[in-house]
């Protein structure tokens, strides 16, 4: 009698299930932007290693650029959560081995909302860093130019979305060095004025002998 009243009292919880978190690693990882597009909502952060993304055009953008900058990363395993999912991935970058977080965080309607992106080891991320600043330097950001005017004029923008357009950015990039070792630097209307201020600073840790 005492263990029914008791049931009747405290009803058992049903067990918790998570959503299922969106897919957005797939989509990262095929490099098209129309898909990415489609996992993410309305309103979305990017924080990747250099600074934080809010501008959803610019968040398309750069995770479509992952593709392309690095061709051979791929899921190892996923964690998921209420919130969303975390997938560890790997890569190989310049002959080292590139491991790396990219955490999905979703709204209640299942998109993501919010996309944080860790990398390691520090010699390794600063190489896809690099990558990355030569492919923005080629691909400039959307909230890069004025108001009505979307992309560089004519087909500028299509070819560096390739591997091998990114390579070659990326070397024509790494070639130009001043007398003193240090890399050139995108300028300010590709990437924005805070893009280069941190890539400065990624740069000048290139050089860093505690970047290894």
């Amino acid at each position: 009698m005492t263990l029914r009243l008791l049931r009747a009292l405290c009803p058992a919880r049903a067990p918790h299930k998570a959503r299922t978190p969106a897919e957005l690693v797939r989509a990262v990882l095929s490099g098209n932007p129309g898909d990415i597009a489609g996992q993410l909502a309305g309103s979305v952060a990017f924080n990747s290693p250099i600074r934080r993304y809010a501008d959803r055009r610019d968040v398309v953008h750069l995770l479509s650029l992952i593709r392309p900058v690095l061709p051979a990363a791929r899921v190892e395993r996923t964690w998921r959560g209420p919130d969303g999912a975390t997938p560890v991935i790997s890569a190989v970058i310049d002959e080292a081995r590139l491991e790396g977080l990219l955490e999905e965080l979703q709204d209640p309607g299942g998109k993501v909302r919010g996309v944080t992106l860790m990398l390691r080891p520090c010699g390794a991320m600063m190489s896809a860093i690099e990558r990355m600043a030569a492919a923005l330097e080629a691909n400039a950001l959307p909230s890069a130019f004025p108001a009505g005017q979307i992309g560089w004029p004519g087909p500028r923008q299509d070819p560096h979305r390739t591997e091998e357009g990114v390579t070659k950015s990326h070397s024509a990039w790494t070639s130009t060095r001043s007398a003193e070792g240090s890399r050139t630097q995108p300028s300010v209307r590709c990437c924005g004025g805070d893009d280069l201020i941190a890539l400065r600073v990624a740069a000048r840790a290139l050089h860093s002998p505690d970047c290894a």
